[in-house]
């Protein structure tokens, strides 16, 4: 069931990568298939590319490759590259810069793997296509929804029906693709290959990020880097000293150098990420001033 956000008039776009998710109301970063439902409503959205809040989660069970799609909402934050996403050491950004896996912990992605909101699917149930050693990819003809299987399009299996609606591709999603975009037959979506899981995931866990592509000839993939510079959308975070994680500012306030201040002090790690050299000399021209004020 679409998970129902209090704050839907709100709905912002922001642009970065992965980490800029922390400017959202916890549980407002948007999924597939909220990320559909205002697609549907504003077609304009098709042209950019999104991340989603989607936990992709790879594992491989007496051999047999297993895909986990996870959500992370206030209750259940499962999404485990965003929880652990800032750590200071051993991060999940870094391990997916560095390596393209995340190497979650087995207990963490265990309890993930059993949430009651996850949905857990074997790769080798899926009619995948391509020959690529690291990505398949699931073919979806938008006319009716059917998946490709060799040179023909059949009826989706139920577990390909399941991740199909999982990732946001309702009828009335895939019959507006093919209304707004005629030249767009099939759309694809992405997952890791079953025999990479098999050799990368074994006992232990794999995990990725998730997105949804520009529609033009591809138009979903997951598994992207999360330094990727695409598109995030919920509800803006507004941040006061004191009250971190809380949204008391109304939108729209004036931005004022007393709330810059604020903001800044309720989050010095990212505000030091921020810095540049023009930032730098700015900001300690103002501390200089601030300091010849008190001398006099």
């Amino acid at each position: 069931m679409l998970p129902v956000l209090d704050f839907h008039m709100n709905i912002e776009t922001i642009f970065g990568d992965l980490r800029a998710h922390a400017q959202f109301e916890p549980g407002t970063f948007q999924d597939f298939d909220e990320l559909s439902r205002d697609q549907l409503a504003d077609p304009s959205l098709l042209k950019r590319a999104f991340y989603v809040s989607t936990f992709p989660l790879y594992t491989a069970r007496g051999g047999e490759p297993v895909l986990a799609f996870a959500r992370h909402t206030t209750e259940h934050p499962n999404n485990l590259v965003l929880v652990h996403i800032d750590d200071p050491v051993n991060s999940s950004y870094e391990q997916l810069i560095n390596t393209g896996n995340f190497r979650p912990e087995p207990e963490e992605a265990q309890a993930v793997l059993e949430a009651a909101d996850t949905l857990q699917v074997k790769l080798r149930d899926l009619r995948l296509s391509g020959d690529d050693n690291v990505y398949r990819f699931l073919k979806i003809r938008t006319e009716d929804g059917f998946v490709k299987d060799g040179n023909e399009y059949k009826t989706p299996s139920g577990v390909e029906q399941a991740v199909i609606q999982r990732v946001g591709y309702t009828k009335e999603f895939l019959a507006m693709l093919q209304r707004k975009h005629s030249l767009i037959p099939e759309t694809q979506l992405y997952v890791l290959a079953p025999d990479y899981v098999a050799a990368n995931a074994g006992k232990k866990f794999v995990g990725r990020v998730a997105w949804r592509d520009y529609f033009n000839a591809d138009s979903s993939a997951i598994g992207c880097g999360v330094d990727f510079h695409g598109g995030l959308r919920g509800v803006r975070r507004i941040v006061t000293a004191g009250t971190a994680g809380k949204s008391e500012v109304p939108v729209g306030q004036e931005i004022t150098p007393a709330r810059c201040y604020e903001v800044l002090l309720a989050d010095p790690v990212r505000a030091v990420q921020a810095l540049d050299g023009k930032s730098v000399a700015g900001l300690s021209k103002i501390v200089a001033d601030y300091l010849a004020t008190r001398e006099q």
